[in-house]
């Protein structure tokens, strides 16, 4: 995951290992990875939440009653482009997310990708994102709904 997200973000955005890690063991259940050949290609880090965006950089902090699903980071490889891994893995946390019982996916959208997310069905929440996100936005998909679009 890690090599991914530092061939695909600005080095601002490079979390170390051990906060990615944080999520993944947070909530397994949400958190999904595409393979071919055994080389990971893309991945969905995503987990239970309340509140404003967890913080960047860290590891993540315990979250007692949640009252959404964070998508924390979706990240697609170069040599991926084009394959819809994308789509496929916000599908399985969707998925997870009514399997649970949740009803909303709230995500914070960097510039470059704030139209993928409007494509699938997320709108801007109009409030900061939060400290360390700099331009990004928060967005949100209500879950309890029809498929995202295609």
């Amino acid at each position: 995951m890690h090599r991914i997200q530092c061939s695909r973000y600005p080095v601002a955005c490079h979390e170390p290992q051990v906060a990615l890690q944080s999520r993944l063991e947070a909530a397994p259940a949400f958190c999904f990875v595409a393979e071919h050949q055994g080389r990971t290609l893309a991945y969905v880090l995503a987990h239970p939440w309340r509140g404003p965006a967890p913080r960047l950089h860290e590891r993540l902090a315990a979250c007692d009653e949640p009252d959404h699903v964070f998508l924390h980071d979706l990240c697609v490889s170069i040599e991926a482009q084009g394959l819809a891994c994308g789509r496929a893995l916000f599908g399985a946390v969707e998925a997870a997310a009514r399997l649970r019982a949740h009803e909303r996916i709230r995500i914070v959208a960097l510039e470059q990708a704030e139209g993928f997310w409007s494509r699938l069905g997320f709108q801007d929440e109009h409030q900061p994102a939060g400290e360390g996100y700099g331009r990004a936005r928060l967005m949100a998909r209500d879950v309890s709904k029809a498929s995202a679009p295609t």
